[in-house]
């Protein structure tokens, strides 16, 4: 069966425009393979690799992808193995693309490092608005290095740092000044 969507994602199969992926235990080969996919696909526009086991490699593979792929809006990367060094590059790649919108990186093994790399994203990029990091291992510190960056940043509505390493009396203050576009900021879990 994955081998007959990453197939169909290289021809273009105009039909193919969201696709599922989750728990599928792809392979790092798989991951490759797929990145390799979107890299020619122009109809794709929402793609699930949640549950996956997916590591730094195969982050390094997609991102090479978002590099290239103009038509996916939301990659959903939830309960992988990504860490900061896979945050990365993605970041490196979130930076230039102008069609992604939404990123779902919770339940990853991301920490302060990792927010701060996307914090240098969101400083820059102007398409995204919403970015899910829940469930990581982000502290108060990596909270506040990304809320100085929405600063800057005009397009996300919506950021979910719930469930981190989060103490609210040493952010506090931090999110004064955040585009008034924004319209989500958890911070914790009810």
């Amino acid at each position: 069966m994955t081998k007959e969507k990453i197939k169909r994602l290289r021809i273009n199969d105009p039909v193919l425009t969201e696709i599922d992926f989750s728990y599928n235990s792809l392979t790092d080969i798989e991951v490759r393979n797929l990145a390799e996919a979107l890299t020619l696909n122009k109809t794709l526009t929402k793609i699930n690799l949640s549950g996956n086991r997916i590591n730094d490699t195969g982050a390094k593979d997609l991102a090479s992808a978002l590099k290239i792929n103009r038509s996916l809006t939301e990659i959903n990367l939830t309960n992988n193995n990504i860490t900061d060094k896979g945050v990365k590059h993605l970041v490196d790649e979130i930076i230039i693309n102008k069609t992604l919108t939404k990123i779902n990186l919770s339940k990853n093994r991301i920490n302060d490092t990792g927010a701060r790399h996307l914090a240098k994203a969101l400083g820059v990029n102007q398409s995204l608005t919403e970015i899910n990091l829940s469930w990581n291992d982000i502290s108060s510190t990596g909270v506040k290095g990304l809320t100085d960056s929405l600063r800057n940043n005009k397009t996300l509505i919506k950021i979910d740092l719930s469930s981190n390493q989060i103490d609210i009396d040493k952010i506090k203050g931090s999110t004064k000044g955040i585009s008034k576009k924004l319209v989500t900021l958890s911070l914790i879990q009810l």
